[in-house]
């Protein structure tokens, strides 16, 4: 199928797109029958005052919230050995009844008060919507407690849930002055009429509640054009603000998250289990599961990267994949070396008559820029996301750039070379009855 796809692959690639949530205690003044003992009475009332003056510093100071930076060693087992010990009741069980694709587990402080919640997410078959149960050690710290949600900004669907699972890589900013940490999520949903959308959440955790706050929603619709008997797919974009331009939309999304102070990177350590095929946690060593929640711990805090997280827990027992890229070895731009079709090669010159370059940054975007005889042509942003084998990807879908037939251009980072120096891209095609073929971009490091 690649090979009859070719011709047109090519002219899509080199001319159209390129591959590319009254309580104060008040002191009584006892009075005493003698008058002379009034002046007495006066320096026990000061004395009272000033008694009462410490007591409201000191609860002040105790309704401040706490910052826990990193949880230490020996209060993190301690907590983790209570998750161990009852996993019969937050592990997610296999259940042929319902359509689930993955199940995934991750240790975090959301709020950084020193107590771990434990994320356990699903992820359902033929979309991309997930859900998530949160649970949180106790302040005794001897059980855990399941955590609210609440849910603010736009109504997208009725059942939302900020993507923990393929998205754990959000830009997170602390508010020191609200005690809140901000974590900037992804979210697809379907609404009611089973159109596909995707949303950005604006994510904060205290006192036990989950708040999603949804500043930013896209959607994918079917329009049926009476006039010329044809269905094309159309989208909306809408803010906090109302509904806006694509353009508009996308600007809005770092200008609302900039707008919160300097954003900072984060990972969750993400453990993946199978779902028919797997025997899940319960079949878990407790040794090796204590190990996996340490570690994902670990990312979170930042003592250990995702990538050495995924490859050892997730590259051997858990979702496959054909590779492990560290997306913060990705940020930078990226020439175009060469494209392969099923044993058709062609090579790519910066001076030459089409070359490309790939750029992606911090901020989850990449930019893809193409050259005619060494001038810019054409030049274009999309959001970056992680698929199920923690790979990056982004989707071109601009019906109006794509050749007849053509609905998506999905293009997956799935290799990285050892020296760091060569990335590879699979580049898949899809139209209205699935994929039509692909082809694999190799970049150089620029």
């Amino acid at each position: 199928m690649k090979k009859k796809y070719l011709a047109l692959i090519m002219a899509c690639i080199l001319c159209t797109s390129v591959f590319i949530t009254g309580c104060g205690k008040t002191a009584d003044v006892i009075e005493e029958e003698d008058d002379d003992d009034d002046d007495d009475e006066d320096e026990v009332d000061e004395d009272d005052d000033d008694d009462n003056d410490d007591r409201d510093d000191k609860d002040e100071h105790e309704d401040t919230p706490v910052y826990v930076d990193i949880i230490d060693p020996d209060t993190l087992n301690e907590q983790i050995k209570v998750f161990v010990k009852n996993k019969n009741i937050w592990s997610i069980p296999n259940d042929p009844t319902v359509s689930v694709k993955d199940a995934a587990y991750s240790l975090t402080d959301l709020d950084h008060n020193g107590r771990c919640e434990l994320l356990c997410m699903t992820a359902f078959y033929g979309t991309n919507v997930t859900s998530a149960r949160i649970f949180e050690i106790s302040e005794k710290g001897d059980f855990f407690e399941e955590s609210d949600w609440k849910f603010d900004g736009l109504e997208v669907s009725d059942t939302p849930c900020p993507d923990f699972i393929y998205y754990p890589f959000p830009l997170t900013y602390h508010d020191s002055d609200t005690g809140l940490t901000h974590y900037m999520m992804l979210e697809s949903y379907e609404d009611s009429e089973g159109n596909m959308g995707t949303c950005y959440d604006d994510v904060t955790y205290s006192g036990g509640t989950v708040s999603s706050y949804i500043y930013g929603a896209s959607l994918e619709y079917e329009y049926y054009d009476i006039t010329t008997d044809s269905t094309e797919y159309r989208y909306t974009y809408t803010t906090d603000k109302g509904e806006v331009t694509e353009s508009e939309y996308y600007d809005y999304r770092y200008e609302y998250a900039g707008g919160l102070g300097n954003l900072s990177d984060c990972a969750f350590g993400v453990y993946y289990r199978g779902w028919y095929d797997d025997f899940g946690v319960m079949g878990l060593d407790d040794a090796f599961l204590r190990d996996v929640l340490t570690d994902s711990y670990k990312v979170f805090s930042g003592a250990k990267t995702y990538s050495e997280f995924y490859e050892r827990y997730n590259e051997s027992g858990g979702v496959s994949g054909s590779g492990l890229v560290d997306y913060d070895k990705c940020i930078g731009t990226w020439k175009l070396l060469y494209l392969e079709t099923e044993g058709d090669v062609v090579y790519y010159e910066e001076d030459g008559p089409q070359f490309a370059t790939l750029t992606i940054d911090n901020s989850r975007k990449a930019t893809i820029s193409q050259y005619r005889d060494g001038v810019l042509s054409l030049e274009f942003s999309l959001d970056i996301f992680f698929d199920e084998d923690a790979h990056p990807y982004f989707d071109y879908d601009d019906r109006d750039a794509l050749p007849e037939g053509f609905m998506m251009e999905r293009y997956t980072i799935v290799d990285m070379s050892d020296d760091c120096d060569q990335i590879t891209v699979f580049l898949d095609f899809y139209g209205e009855d699935g994929i039509l073929g692909g082809s694999t971009l190799v970049f150089e490091r620029g």
